[in-house]
């Protein structure tokens, strides 16, 4: 039906968007051991260990494989990261930044990762709820990385 591929149109064009959203930096990200600035803006920025942008580039282009590989099948995998990844974006930006506006593109990338599962046919409640604690533990997890930074978790 008309309805039916105008929904595989849209899921996979918000895929392609993350892809290319998450993967482009996440080039920079993982190759910051050859030139050192985005370690070094992050440890002044956000307090974080300077290693940490090389985890969050890694981070991304997995995600960016899962949305295009095995026919779709790591779709699902892919969402589900993306979900916790944006629950650590939220924390970098409201505690560590402490600008919580800056923290709105992740807020709507989080919801871009629950519709791509609606749009599959997932239970958009359901979903919603998973992707919602998956970004708590993003947000706890960017607690405690950022508590392995030169401040120790202090706010900046």
């Amino acid at each position: 039906s008309r309805a039916a591929a105008g929904a595989m149109e849209a899921e996979l064009a918000l895929r392609a968007a993350q892809a290319l959203g998450l993967g482009v930096p996440a080039v920079f990200m993982v190759t910051d051991g050859v030139h050192g600035r985005l370690g070094k803006r992050f440890e002044r920025a956000y307090g974080y260990p300077f290693w940490f942008v090389r985890y969050v580039g890694l981070w991304k282009i997995i995600i960016a494989i899962c949305n295009f590989v095995h026919g779709g099948a790591a779709v699902p995998l892919g969402q589900c990261m993306l979900a916790a990844l944006m629950g650590g974006a939220v924390y970098t930006h409201v505690a560590a930044e402490r600008r919580p506006l800056n923290a709105l593109p992740a807020l709507f990338v989080w919801a871009s990762s629950v519709a791509v599962q609606a749009l599959r046919g997932a239970p958009a409640g359901r979903t919603a709820a998973i992707a919602l604690l998956l970004a708590a533990v993003g947000y706890m997890g960017g607690q405690e990385v950022h508590f392995m930074g030169p401040g120790g978790g202090r706010r900046r």
